[in-house]
């Protein structure tokens, strides 16, 4: 179903015209700063536990120490009260390398980087947050008074809205979308036909009641319940969630995240910047067809922005087919510039996915009753997957550019860094600069799978599965 997902996404996506992703030049970057990353001596017993290795595996004497950032207010340049910067959080995430023991040849002599997290340190949940139905009344009514009904039928304590069939607030006539807030399968199903009987709504050939979004999320609580614990899961899933392709062929679904306060939540800031005028005036100097300023621009390490762990991680298109979100959990319930605080032991890290009706139809769901054949552990595969990346050697240690971008935008830029200095290579091959021509990526490029999470994150979606019937 992953892939059938990612087909559904793609197939009734409306994007722009797909940017040429074939970088071919590479820029001179310096080197990291001091202590941003220092090499090592560790034990065997130090590897962590997310990769499992072997016992004839050996860790690389090198050491990757990443900086957490976090927002925080400071005044502005003129004195003109305040913005929202990042600084660093005080919170690290140690990563360890180690000889690639796999058997792509294309990953051969390179290294893995693994995070220093265990996740038997952290409990995975599994949640719908919401489902939006639509439905066609005989008569004419208002949305404010089908509101004011629907709520006596659920259960207490959820909430429900209701608008009109394009998200019209205070709507007046014959057709209506309702979005019920953490939904059981009980409650939904009770609505449904509560709906059907009070509306007098015609169930021949199940063309009554509609399912038109849905949201899914998976929830990682932090045993311990620590504040470090648990940001540093949200780091994680953040540098290690892969972005399917199709994210990158519309300029509104790219990689971004949005933090700070009133306005300035409404900034995007993209993951991998938009091309400067420096790669601009490299693209106008080359001969090549394929060095466009998006190409300088993915092998450019300086393009590439870290995001901060208390701002929102985004992927997709805001009211698209799909999107993805990743947050540092720690408030609910958000109105304006108002949250409800979360106690300790209700703070997560979370990972979500929103559903239109074009990416459900394409998973065979169209009506209530379907969501009980819908496969959620199979999310995993198309939008909750997560990856390591391997890393090109440097001497006894991996390539710093690597790492720097890797520091920064994690695994979905240093995907993107990597395939661009593919298509250099090959350039340079075909020019007669290099002796051999580079082995294709193909669609995992890099990349090796994190196993150990996507196991913890299919079983959690397997529970939810089983609770809503599949």
């Amino acid at each position: 179903m992953g892939r059938r997902l990612q087909r559904a996404i793609a197939h009734n996506a409306v994007t722009d015209p797909p940017l040429n992703l074939k970088p071919v030049a590479c820029l001179r970057i310096s080197v990291l700063e001091p202590g941003q990353f220092t090499p090592m001596c560790i034990n065997k017993a130090a590897i962590p536990s997310a990769k499992s290795p072997g016992e004839n595996s050996l860790p690389m004497a090198f050491d990757l120490t990443a900086s957490i950032k976090e927002t925080a207010r400071k005044n502005r340049p003129n004195g003109k009260g305040k913005h929202t910067v990042l600084r660093d959080s005080g919170v690290t995430l140690n990563y360890y390398t180690l000889p690639y023991t796999g058997k792509r040849s294309i990953n051969k002599g390179r290294l893995e980087l693994w995070p220093d997290i265990h996740l038997e340190d952290y409990t995975f949940s599994a949640v719908v947050d919401w489902v939006r139905i639509s439905f066609d009344t005989t008569g004419f009514h208002q949305a404010v008074n089908i509101k004011r009904w629907a709520s006596t039928i659920v259960d207490r304590g959820q909430t429900l809205y209701v608008y009109g069939p394009n998200g019209e607030r205070g709507f007046k006539g014959h057709e209506f979308t309702l979005t019920l807030q953490d939904p059981t399968p009980d409650s939904l199903d009770r609505l449904c036909r509560a709906i059907e009987g009070k509306y007098e709504i015609d169930t021949a050939e199940r063309q009554a009641i509609r399912i038109d979004g849905i949201e899914v999320s998976l929830d990682i609580y932090p045993n311990n319940e620590t504040d470090e614990d648990r940001r540093k899961m949200t780091e994680a899933l953040r540098r290690h969630v892969v972005v399917p392709e199709m994210f990158w062929e519309d300029r509104l679904a790219h990689p971004r995240s949005t933090y700070g306060i009133g306005f300035e939540r409404n900034r995007r800031n993209p993951t991998v910047e938009d091309p400067k005028l420096q790669h601009k005036v490299l693209s106008r100097a080359a001969t090549h067809p394929a060095q466009t300023p998006a190409h300088f621009r993915d092998l450019d390490p300086d393009a590439y922005r870290q995001a901060p762990v208390d701002g929102t991680f985004y992927f997709g298109k805001r009211k698209g087919v799909a999107m993805v979100r990743i947050q540092d959990k720690v408030t609910n319930q958000r109105t304006g510039t108002w949250a409800r605080k979360l106690k300790q032991h209700e703070k997560r890290s979370r990972i979500e996915v929103t559903l239109d009706r074009f990416a459900l139809r394409g998973l065979k769901v169209e009506f209530e009753a379907d969501i009980r054949d819908l496969g959620f552990d199979h999310l995993v595969a198309g939008v909750f997957a997560t990856s390591m990346l391997t890393l090109a050697p440097d001497g006894e240690g991996a390539d710093s550019d690597e790492l720097r971008v890797f520091e920064k935008a994690g695994v979905l830029g240093l995907d993107r860094y990597q395939r661009a200095k593919r298509i250099q290579r090959k350039i340079e091959a075909r020019a007669g600069s290099r002796s051999e021509k580079p082995s294709p990526l193909h669609i995992t490029g890099h990349r090796i799978s994190w196993a150990a999470f996507r196991r913890r994150s299919r079983k959690a979606l397997k529970r939810l599965e089983k609770q809503w019937g599949g």
